[in-house]
């Protein structure tokens, strides 16, 4: 009994260690000069000396190489990023209005004489704009995924201005 569990120790320590100089090798191949100041890009996130950063951090990143067109694309990043979110959050007044207008044309009628005839009807206008509002709603989160791409298309575009310059 004692002995499998001083194989199971030895085996424990000698994995740890090998995972110790793996990662030790592998900070020796990566501090190249060459591709470490670059920023690289997976997927949505990015990376600078081997750290990730978030879109903020990439932006300050970017200025301070003070590039006329980096600078341009950045700014061109974050305006896109604000009016996302407006977009995204125009879809609750517009639901409002919505919900609003379908209230009101279920609960309005409109009596009047047509044809010589005494009657009521409900409202048609409230149905309609309460539909048209219920489409913005839909459209408006629906944008947001348009901005997005444009937003990672101005950082992808400056960050390879970025690494050709190092």
């Amino acid at each position: 009994m004692r002995l499998n569990n001083k194989i199971k120790t030895g085996t424990i320590v000698i994995v740890l260690l090998f995972i110790a100089l793996k990662g030790y090798a592998q900070n020796e191949v990566s501090n190249d000069t060459s591709s470490r100041k670059k920023i690289t890009v997976v997927k949505n996130n990015y990376f600078y000396l081997d750290n990730r950063m978030n879109e903020k951090t990439l932006h300050l990143q970017l200025v301070q190489k003070n590039n006329k067109k980096i600078n341009q694309l950045v700014e061109e990043s974050k305006s896109t990023k604000k009016f996302q979110y407006v977009m995204g959050f125009m879809a609750v007044p517009f639901a409002g209005v919505a919900g609003y207008l379908f209230y009101r044309s279920s609960h309005s009628r409109v009596v009047g004489i047509s044809n010589g005839q005494i009657g009521s009807r409900s409202n048609g206008n409230f149905m309609f704009l309460g539909v048209l509002c219920s489409v913005l709603t839909v459209a408006c989160p629906l944008s947001t995924l348009h901005y997005k791409k444009q937003r990672a298309k101005y950082n992808l575009q400056a960050i390879k201005i970025y690494n050709e310059s190092w």
